[in-house]
């Protein structure tokens, strides 16, 4: 049986599911319980089929799933591969285009009403497909982002859940959220994860404010 062993390997899709493991408040001290659910996981298999492993095999993936105690590995500001094409976060968080910031405000407003979790959507908004060409004067490479626009945004999300990889997203959107170095997952979602939407809220809303003319 595998499982996942590096924050290399987990995606965005399976960050929620164990951010939202984490997060329940009925696991808090039922240290194997909430071991089994992570363990399904990173397996990608039942909780009843980690329940019929053997306790030594169980004791294995422990180790193995030692790693979500540990910050994601630091990614440079530089593309990464998808499916084979390359993508980019969105190079100025201080310098969203109008249709950026409207989209961002519907997806709060939708995640306060409906208590769901808008990351995928806000991933969806700041990380676009890029193209790099070298500065003929500097020599340097640009990586220049696709102009924002609406129609790709549903198949960016459900790309992103199954393929984003933890390490490309991670520490950038927590520096757009908050501004601090919070991405310790066990000990410090609270900039990534949606435990008080009414406080996300307030905080995303001031950052748009504040770029608004």
């Amino acid at each position: 049986m595998k499982i996942k062993t590096s924050w290399d390997e987990v995606t965005l899709g399976e960050y929620l599911r164990i951010s939202k493991v984490e997060t329940t408040k009925t696991l808090r001290k039922l240290n194997l319980k909430k071991t089994l659910k992570l363990t399904a996981i990173l397996s990608n298999r039942t909780e009843t089929q980690v329940e019929a492993m053997s306790n030594e095999m169980f004791a294995t993936f422990i180790q193995k799933i030692s790693f979500l105690h540990s910050d994601p590995p630091v990614r440079k500001d530089a593309p990464f591969k998808i499916k084979g094409k390359n993508y980019i976060f969105t190079p100025d968080n201080n310098a969203l285009s109008a249709g950026e910031m409207i989209s961002i405000e519907e997806y709060i407003k939708d995640a306060v009403e409906l208590k769901k979790n808008f990351l995928p959507d806000l991933l969806a908004v700041l990380i676009r497909p890029c193209v790099s060409k070298k500065n003929k004067e500097s020599g340097k490479m640009e990586h220049i982002i696709e102009p924002f626009a609406t129609k790709n945004l549903e198949y960016r999300k459900n790309l992103f859940l199954r393929e984003l990889k933890v390490p490309d997203f991670i520490h950038r959107i927590a520096a757009f959220t908050s501004g601090a170095k919070r991405s310790r997952l066990i000990t410090s979602l609270s900039s990534v994860r949606i435990t008080d939407l009414k406080l996300q809220e307030k905080e995303l809303l001031s950052i748009l404010e504040s770029q608004s003319p």
